[in-house]
C-alpha cells in the first residue's frame, strides 16, 4: 500500500512512541486504498504514546489515553491536521477513553482510576470526577502475587462503555475491572445547565452495582448487542462473558448501598472452539454490522476469531491466522476488518465474506507499534 496525502483521513491509528518504548510517531492518519486497505493520509501528529483514541460524535474533535503520562488529550481536527487543545490528568497507564456529546471517561489500567470529565461546547475537557474505587470480590481467594504483573493483586480498569440514558436524565456507563474481574455500573450526571467546566460545580458519578466474573478471567472490552446484552472479552480466560438485563434492576429507584446492577452473568463462553494456548491472552471485540458475529483478537497464537451470534446463543466458528504478532485492536470496516498488530509494526486487513467471516489478507500497511485504529470524526 502506498501513502494518500491528498485523500482525507477516515481512521486515525495510534502508537506507542519511543519512551514507552514503541517505535511509532503518536497519531497517524489514514485512509482506503483500492483493496479496501489502509493508507496514510498525511504527516502523523507526534504525541507521547496514544495507547486509545476516540472520536466525538458530533465535534471534530479526538481524545487520546496518554499511556506513558497519565493524562487525557483533546485534538481539533482539520483534515490530516491535529491542534491540541489540552491535557487533563489522569491515573497511571491510562489505557481507554469513551466519549458522549457531554463528557469524556477514561480508564486507568495502573490503579484502577475510573474518571469522567465534563466537556465545554468546543469539546475541552473539563476537570476530571473521579469513581470509588473497587473493592476486589476475591480477596479472600485471590493468590497474594498476581502472576501477570507478579506484583500484589490490584484494581485495573481498562474500558468504559457508554449505554442508554437513565430516566432521571442522568446516563449509564459500564467499566471493565481486569484485575479484580469485575464489570461495574454506573449513572453519570453531569453539571448543572450554564455550570460550565471551569467552575466548581462538578458532575456526579453514583455506583449502579456491579456483576461478578470468575476469578481471573481478567475482563477487558465489552460491546452491546442490538437486543441489550453486553459481551465482555476476557484476557486472561480468553472466553467472552455475557451478561443479560437484569429484570431486577430498578433504575428509577433511590440510591442503595448495594444496589442491584442493570445486568447479570448469563454464561461464559469459549472465545477457541479448542481453548487458548498456554500464553494467549483477549484483546479487542467489536460486532459485525449485522450483529450475526463477533470478532475477537487473541494475543499469543495470534489469531482472529468469530463467535456467531444466533438467538441467545453465542458459539465459536471460525479462527483464522491475525497476519502479525500481537493483534492488540481490530475495526470493523464493511467488508473489511483491520487490525493493528503492536510487535510486527503493521496493520493488516482482512476480507470478510458475504457471511461475515474473515477469509483472506488483501493489504499490509507498515506502522511503528500500532495500538488502537479510530474513525476520524465525521465533521473533519
Amino acid at each position: 500500500m502506498t501513502d494518500d496525502a491528498s485523500a482525507p483521513p477516515l481512521f486515525w491509528a495510534g502508537s506507542y512512541t519511543a519512551e514507552f518504548p514503541g517505535r511509532g510517531l503518536g497519531l497517524t492518519p489514514l485512509t482506503r486504498d483500492d483493496s479496501g486497505g489502509l493508507a496514510v493520509a498525511g504527516a502523523a501528529h507526534t504525541t507521547a504514546s496514544p495507547s486509545f483514541a476516540v472520536a466525538h460524535p458530533s465535534l471534530a474533535v479526538l481524545y487520546t489515553a496518554d499511556e506513558s503520562r497519565s493524562t487525557v488529550s483533546a485534538f481539533a481536527v482539520s483534515g490530516s491536521v491535529l491542534t491540541g487543545l489540552g491535557s487533563q490528568p489522569a491515573g497511571p497507564a491510562v489505557c481507554h477513553v469513551a466519549v458522549s456529546d457531554g463528557f469524556v471517561a477514561a480508564t486507568c489500567w495502573g490503579d484502577g482510576r475510573v474518571l469522567i470529565y465534563p466537556l465545554d461546547p468546543a469539546g475541552r475537557l473539563g476537570a476530571p470526577v473521579l469513581a470509588a474505587p473497587a473493592v476486589d470480590p476475591h480477596a479472600d481467594s485471590r493468590p497474594p502475587v498476581d502472576e501477570h504483573t507478579d506484583e500484589a493483586p490490584r484494581s485495573q480498569a481498562h474500558m468504559t462503555l457508554v449505554l442508554d440514558p437513565l430516566p432521571d436524565g442522568s446516563r449509564m456507563l459500564a467499566t471493565t475491572d481486569l484485575g479484580y474481574d469485575l464489570v461495574r455500573f454506573w449513572a453519570w450526571t453531569p453539571p448543572a445547565v450554564g455550570a460550565g467546566t471551569d467552575t466548581d460545580t462538578a458532575g456526579s458519578l453514583a455506583s449502579l452495582g456491579e456483576v461478578v466474573l470468575p476469578l481471573g478471567s481478567g475482563p477487558r472490552h465489552l460491546v452491546r448487542t442490538p437486543d441489550g446484552r453486553l459481551l465482555v472479552v476476557t484476557e486472561y480466560s480468553v472466553e467472552v462473558a455475557v451478561l443479560d438485563p437484569s429484570s431486577s434492576h430498578d433504575p428509577a429507584a433511590p440510591a442503595d448501598p448495594a444496589p442491584v446492577a442493570p445486568y447479570r452473568l448469563a454464561q461464559m463462553v469459549t472465545v477457541l472452539a479448542d481453548g487458548p494456548a498456554p500464553g494467549d491472552s483477549g484483546a479487542e471485540i467489536a460486532l459485525s454490522p449485522d450483529a450475526r458475529h463477533l470478532y475477537v483478537g487473541v494475543r499469543g497464537s495470534d489469531l482472529l476469531a468469530t463467535l456467531e451470534l444466533d438467538g441467545p446463543t453465542l458459539r465459536p466458528v471460525a479462527q483464522v491466522p491475525s497476519g502479525g504478532r500481537t493483534p492488540r485492536h481490530h475495526l470493523v470496516d464493511a467488508d473489511r476488518l483491520h487490525i493493528a498488530h503492536q510487535d510486527s509494526d503493521e496493520l493488516t486487513t482482512h476480507a470478510l465474506s458475504p457471511e461475515g467471516l474473515p477469509t483472506h489478507i488483501v493489504a499490509r500497511l507498515p506502522l511503528g507499534s500500532p495500538t488502537v485504529l479510530a474513525a476520524s470524526p465525521a465533521r473533519a
